[in-house]
């Protein structure tokens, strides 16, 4: 039986087409323009700060933990990816759901 092949997760790249976003990876700096969201601190853990503006791109290494977020206006992101799936595209805080919920 052929072995599966373990992928090391994906490489991500975000590009910022219109407004800001404030990107989060592993290291120092703080969290200046960002908000952590109350009690999701362990899970919300890369600290190192970019501010981005439109045309700026930033590519994220396979297995790096990050999140992102926008700041008051809305921001148009693009996100390129080499292959991910559901299975292997983890998330560490255990309430992000992947399932589409349609309700009323």
């Amino acid at each position: 039986m052929p072995r599966r092949r373990v992928m090391p997760g994906k490489e991500e790249t975000l590009r910022v087409v219109f407004e800001q976003l404030m990107l989060y990876v592993p290291g120092e700096g703080g969290v200046r323009h960002g908000v952590v969201p109350e009690g999701k601190e362990e899970y919300y853990s890369a600290r190192r700060e970019h501010v981005m503006s439109p045309g700026e791109q930033f590519t994220i290494p396979p297995g790096t933990k990050h999140w992102f977020q926008v700041g008051d206006d809305d921001a148009v992101v693009l996100t390129l990816s080499t292959r991910a799936t559901d299975d292997e595209d983890l998330f560490s805080d255990p309430k992000v759901v992947r399932l589409t919920r349609i309700g009323r």
